[in-house]
């Protein structure tokens, strides 16, 4: 086996996939500029997860690992004395010694679980979706609501069922395989064997590619229009279906194709028009791909449960990251000549002035459609001055009705009683104003504490 150092490159993606099957957010790991292992441990990762995914794709592995200069290892692989690393995945380490570097492991392997096994029969008992639901035991169906047209959507819509419920019932109703693709995302080799027409337009993700097997996601597989037009487009390659919640197919849609073409779509004009002789003084246009890029960040903050969005301009272009879980993802780099427009812009939604260098403060409330469910989303956005330009940090306020009550924040009852006396303590403070009416403090959501 010849290591080579772009061969580090042909196993992240691997890696990441490995990582999903334990069940962590695989998709939240990728960035083209830092490791997917750094980024799992950042994400906390168990160790003997990463040490499982890297077995599992045989990644060179050493043992008898003793320390070197500058961070290496020196250990035995396949019967030679090479160098290793706790992260082989950073360049640094394989500039520093000009080649592939091996990994070496921590901890021993804890080995990913298999992945489903798909049931390819359906069963002869369900004549409609309403049938599937009915034997999954959901939602406790009466038999006469069995009989009602598209009753389905009025279970969705009233929250007897959740998208995930129908979409496993038409995986069983359709005999095929269910995929989350938070737990298991598409790979990325195969994003472009459609078009994105196509994809766009009949809500189709391409998954996964076995020989000359090309898997779709796709949240109704009982609509056989829209496979027509996916086998018309990839002749030569035999169609598989899989089923995704709608949700899921909206977010992957969003993330790997809306916002990848609009970035697309500004870096083309950026070269176009290299010599803006200001582009603060630009227009505000609602329909321009600036204000596109932004709304879809908002979109995909929404849809990825963020808690904040960061807009960061930087020397090389404006960072726009989310916080998710605690840790800061980044998502996409705008080109440079946009960064004082999109500042100006989200200064301008919010009714703040565009005078740089000012420190500012304000709430939004937006309508927001994510995917087909119409939404209003509460912000409180705050701009500070930066090194190369303002920055603006969106904090994603939760609704009022989503928030803890003190009994459901985890603590046992002695510490939620407090000691006796205490004036923090609501039992025995009559004036104390109760916890969730505590959540507009000033400071109790300001994103310049997040940052």
């Amino acid at each position: 086996m010849t290591l080579t150092q772009n061969l580090a490159e042909d196993f992240k993606a691997p890696f990441l996939q490995e990582l999903a099957r334990y069940g962590h957010l695989a998709h939240e790991l990728r960035h083209a500029s830092t490791s997917p292992l750094a980024l799992a441990r950042r994400a906390g990762v168990p160790e003997r997860h990463i040490t499982g995914a890297m077995q599992a794709i045989h990644f060179p592995i050493i043992t008898d690992a003793q320390p070197s200069e500058d961070g290496l290892y020196i250990g035995t692989y396949d019967g030679q004395l090479v160098y290793g690393a706790d992260d082989p995945f950073d360049p640094e380490f394989q500039e520093r010694i000009g080649g592939f570097v091996t990994f070496r492991a921590q901890v021993p392997a804890e080995l990913p679980p298999p992945l489903p096994v798909a049931t390819l029969e359906p069963a002869p008992e369900m004549r409609t979706i309403m049938d599937a639901l009915y034997l999954m035991g959901v939602a406790n169906i009466k038999p006469g609501e069995l009989t009602q047209a598209n009753f389905h959507k009025i279970l969705l819509q009233t929250g007897r069922i959740t998208p995930e419920d129908l979409a496993r019932a038409y995986a069983k109703f359709a005999g095929v395989m269910y995929i989350d693709p938070t737990r298991n995302p598409p790979s990325p080799d195969v994003r472009t064997l459609l078009s994105t027409h196509l994809i766009t337009t009949y809500r189709i993700i391409p998954y996964s590619r076995a020989g000359n097997t090309l898997t779709v996601l796709q949240a109704d597989p009982t609509d056989t229009f829209s496979l027509v037009a996916v086998e018309d487009e990839a002749q030569g390659l035999d169609i598989r279906v899989a089923v995704a919640s709608e949700p899921e197919i909206e977010r992957l849609l969003l993330t790997l194709y809306r916002r990848a073409a609009q970035d697309e779509e500004l870096i083309r004009e950026a070269a176009s028009r290299p010599e803006l002789h200001d582009p603060k003084d630009q227009d505000a246009d609602p329909n321009g791909p600036v204000a596109k890029r932004i709304r879809t960040a908002l979109e995909e903050a929404v849809s990825n449960q963020a808690s904040d969005i960061h807009f960061q301009p930087e020397r090389e272009g404006m960072m726009i990251r989310e916080r998710v879980h605690g840790n800061l993802i980044p998502r996409s780099t705008v080109p440079a000549l946009y960064s004082a427009q999109l500042i100006n812009q989200l200064k301008m939604m919010c009714g703040m002035t565009i005078e740089s260098r000012l420190p500012q403060d304000k709430r939004l409330n937006l309508q927001m459609q994510i995917g087909s469910v119409s939404q209003l989303v509460r912000l409180r956005v705050s701009s500070l001055p930066s090194h190369h330009g303002d920055s603006v940090v969106m904090r994603l306020l939760p609704d009022v009705d989503t928030l803890p009550t003190l009994d459901g924040t985890g603590f046992s009852p002695q510490p939620r009683a407090g000691p006796t006396g205490h004036r923090g303590c609501q039992r025995h403070d009559p004036g104390h104003r109760p916890y969730r009416q505590r959540q507009d403090h000033p400071d109790a959501h300001h994103p310049a504490r997040t940052q």
